[in-house]
């Protein structure tokens, strides 16, 4: 349902209809502008004028989310879907608010197969909801059935369409260094009689894509090919009544396929599987060269694979396409960045990591915009927003280490956002002469203006990524417990929250931190935040 919709509401004259939709688009402006409470006035109002309509809910249920108070917001997006058990929207917004922000990820799977049963779910939406699905999947470790999920959408129409468009269309931007997008059109209709009235376009095409199952051969799977090529370019070049989308519309679709590429891609290097991820960003990267976020899916999946040359080369590509982005006004120069790093020190509840910025021979800081491209080349992730220096565990030959492995969890997705594995590769432990192993000592922290930058909107938003790329690396390089990064504010390794009222313990010793020999069960997930769009 949307506000356009007046005539499925009895009593709904012109001037109501203009004085409901003057209220949702203010309270949404208000909304961008971080006006809560002026934005929840005119929800209100809308909401007065049709109670029965869940606009306004899914309104409310936004606002709610930007005041932090992410129980609140699902219950405002519970309310819209009693109101319109047909409407799309707070059903997404409600999975993703049950995942990323209360970390009930079962909620969440129940809110994406409940959207994924409505006929009004366009291809793209559905397509969002199966990823995001997956994920959840990820998160609760039921791994073979995220697989199974992923594989449904591993040759999907939609990206075919944008990957591998036929050689007469035209080229489609999703990047702004790429082509300007052009007229996307749908394959000529043989027949000039106008189709009969159409229940809706999302459930004509979303019939016409899942009637396309890949390693089905029979007869008819041309036919079903051509069907299925053909309503995926109508999915980004038509709106839901089939008339021709703007050239802004349609980059917004490509640039979204795009982006669930990604995503999918990434969530297959969350699950292990290069195999898995490698085709379709290879793909990617020939469409669309500029894109930085594909390189550097393609940079972890090349070193997954084991080919690190691949991946330094890769990762030297989003170097360079990086570099081209110009920076905020509000990014803090390095002796303001330096500052605000020694007072998260200095302010630290972790005694042992406070004492970091307190010895004698304190802890060097240092601040640049990127990594070198002599770490990038050692392994380094180009994104990376710190990392913890360190001497070369038991050699005292001259040669450093320069960083510690420790191990990142990957985010937003996507775009990621930046907190994944920072070090591809491990340093050996032993040269081979008998040296005995001793594990690294730390020397210092780099952090990474630029890299930052990244992952923040604003000044504000800024603060909180530093504060928590800091704290994660040094408690990431000393291995502390899930307790003590619950006292930090940092997530639980496990990914599992601790139990509401249980006290985290007294900051112990650090602990020295183990030599990376390849044993154990690797990095434990955790649940990823958010994705910036």
């Amino acid at each position: 349902m949307s506000i356009g919709d007046s005539e499925d509401l009895d009593d709904a004259g012109f001037g109501e209809t203009s004085r409901y939709a003057a209220h949702l688009d203010r309270g949404w402006s208000l909304l961008d502008r971080a006006e809560f409470e002026a934005a929840r006035q005119s929800a209100n109002h809308a909401q007065h004028l049709r109670p029965d309509a869940p606009d306004a809910a899914v309104l409310l249920g936004a606002i709610a989310l930007a005041e932090g108070d992410a129980s609140e917001s699902l219950r405002w997006y519970d309310q819209a879907i009693e109101l319109d058990p047909d409407y799309f929207e707070p059903y997404a917004a409600a999975a993703q608010v049950a995942l990323f922000d209360l970390g009930d990820a079962i909620r969440a799977l129940h809110y994406c197969d409940d959207a994924l049963e409505l006929d009004t779910v366009s291809a793209i939406d559905a397509m969002d909801l199966e990823l995001l699905g997956a994920e959840c999947l990820i998160s609760l470790g039921r791994d073979d059935e995220a697989r199974a999920r992923l594989d449904t959408l591993r040759e999907h129409p939609l990206f075919a369409a944008i990957l591998h468009p036929p050689p007469s269309d035209p080229e489609v931007s999703a990047s702004p260094d790429d082509p300007d997008p052009e007229v996307l059109e749908a394959p000529a209709e043989a027949e000039e009689e106008a189709p009969p009235r159409r229940r809706s376009r999302s459930a004509r095409v979303r019939e016409a894509l899942t009637a396309h199952e890949p390693g089905e051969a029979d007869e008819d799977d041309a036919d079903d090919e051509a069907d299925a090529a053909e309503a995926a370019v109508a999915e980004l070049s038509e709106d839901e009544d089939g008339e021709p989308l703007d050239p802004e519309e349609r980059t917004a679709q490509v640039q979204r396929v795009l982006q669930f590429a990604l995503r999918l891609s990434r969530l297959w290097l969350d699950l292990g599987s290069a195999e898995g991820a490698l085709p379709l960003l290879r793909a990617a990267v020939e469409r669309f060269p500029n894109n930085a976020d594909a390189w550097h899916l393609v940079s972890e999946a090349e070193f997954l694979a084991g080919d690190a040359r691949a991946a330094c080369h890769a990762a030297l590509r989003v170097y360079r396409l990086d570099a081209q982005s110009q920076a905020p006004k509000w990014l803090p120069s390095p002796a303001q960045l330096h500052r605000k790093v020694v007072h998260i020190l200095s302010t630290c509840t972790d005694d042992s990591l406070r004492e970091l910025g307190q010895r004698r021979a304190a802890l060097v800081l240092l601040v640049h915009d990127v990594p070198s491209l002599e770490l990038v080349l050692e392994g380094v992730d180009p994104r990376i927003p710190a990392v913890a220096l360190a001497t070369r565990g038991g050699h005292h030959d001259g040669h450093h280490d320069g960083h510690h492995d420790s191990h990142h969890d990957g985010h937003h997705d996507g775009h990621h956002d930046g907190h994944h594995d920072g070090h591809h590769d491990g340093h050996p432990d032993s040269l081979g002469d008998g040296t005995e192993d001793r594990a690294p000592e730390l020397t210092g922290l780099a952090v990474y203006r630029r890299n930052l930058m990244r992952l923040a909107r604003s000044p504000e938003q800024f603060d909180q990524e530093l504060r928590f790329a800091v704290l994660e690396e040094l408690a990431n390089f000393f291995q502390l417990a899930d307790p003590r990064r619950a006292a930090l504010g940092l997530p639980p390794i496990g990914g599992e929250a601790l139990e509401e009222g249980l006290a985290a313990p007294e900051p112990e010793p650090i602990p020295e931190p183990a030599l990376d020999d390849g044993s154990g069960d690797g990095p434990r997930r955790r649940r990823r935040k958010r994705m910036l769009s």
